[in-house]
């Protein structure tokens, strides 16, 4: 249990480090990543938030409207 514990905890340890790239941490994903990550409360999901970040960017997804 605690082997996978670390596995997963180094994975998340990865996206954080990466998200704190000056060359990415103002993009639109990172941000939501980062809401999710530090999110305090367990019981409140930030997915709803991070969602709203990505869904309010413009041309994120603009190739699939085509």
């Amino acid at each position: 249990m605690e082997k996978e514990r670390d596995f997963y905890f180094s994975k998340l340890r990865d996206i954080e480090i990466l998200c704190q790239r000056p060359e990415l941490e103002h993009l639109p994903m990172t941000k939501a990543v980062r809401k999710i990550l530090y999110a305090a409360d367990a019981k409140d999901s930030p997915l709803p938030d991070a969602n709203d970040i990505i869904s309010k960017s413009p041309g994120l997804f603009s190739d699939e409207a085509e």
